[in-house]
């Protein structure tokens, strides 16, 4: 890819949010952001608006070891090119501060107005090829799935009221403070929580105050460790279904 670039940022490992904070400095500080968009599908602008201003080009240079002026210019051309689409991959998922880099990288595709726009970052809900009929969610009854713990926050639930995901943070507050109400099991697939979800001690004390815990994984995981039952998963090779996301499946 980078060969093919018309810019390219060589980036310390590890300083993608930097980099996106510096690209945010910039894109406010000039007016370059969508703020039709901005007015009718964000909140807390301000308090980006004010977090980024400690992020010049210069400050994030000494951090990322990419020049202030090639920042300047990747942010003025991601923000002037309609539309354009960030396209972050896996790799920066496995940095301890993944989630608050992927969090500002988020912001970029938000306040450009290239979210859930064709040619931006479109929002995807992947398709279980051959399970499809036996998702039986989209049969709820409304006030069943308003029942869903963090629906009011939850972004899935804001783009379908049957989504199946409840709100992360509201789940573990429900766990220790039983708030909007008592949750006492919990059944753990293909996920290790205490490593992967923001604030591991709640997420930690959550965990160890349910009643009951079953984790299936490959791999003893802290999550795994903490669970009542551990039950094995199959590996990619032992499976004969295929997840798709529109334009690539696994």
């Amino acid at each position: 890819y980078a060969e093919e670039a018309d810019i390219h940022a060589q980036l310390r490992p590890g300083t993608d949010g930097a980099l996106a904070l510096g690209m945010l400095n910039v894109i406010v500080k000039e007016g370059l952001y969508d703020r039709e968009f901005v007015e009718k599908w964000t909140v807390g602008f301000e308090k980006l608006e004010k977090h980024v201003e400690d992020y010049s080009p210069e400050k994030v240079q000494d951090i990322t070891w990419v020049p202030a002026e090639k920042i300047r210019k990747i942010a003025r051309m991601y923000a002037t090119t309609k539309p354009a689409c960030i396209s972050p991959r896996n790799a920066l998922d496995q940095h301890t501060n993944a989630s608050c880099a992927i969090r500002a990288i988020d912001m970029l595709m938000a306040i450009t107005g290239n979210l859930d726009v064709k040619g931006g970052n479109e929002i995807l809900i992947p398709i279980v090829m051959g399970l499809k009929d036996l998702k039986l969610y989209e049969k709820l009854p409304a006030e069943a799935a308003e029942k869903k713990i963090g629906a009011d926050k939850s972004l899935y639930s804001r783009i379908s009221k049957t989504w199946p995901s409840a709100h992360t943070p509201s789940v573990w507050d429900a766990i220790i403070h039983g708030n909007p109400y008592s949750v006492k099991a919990m059944f753990v697939m293909a996920a290790n929580p205490v490593l992967t979800c923001a604030n591991s001690k709640v997420v930690e004390k959550a965990l160890r105050k349910l009643e009951f815990l079953a984790v299936t994984d490959l791999f003893m995981t802290p999550t795994a460790e903490l669970a009542d039952i551990v039950l094995p998963a199959c590996t990619f090779l032992e499976q004969t279904r295929f997840v798709t996301y529109d334009t690539h499946a696994d």
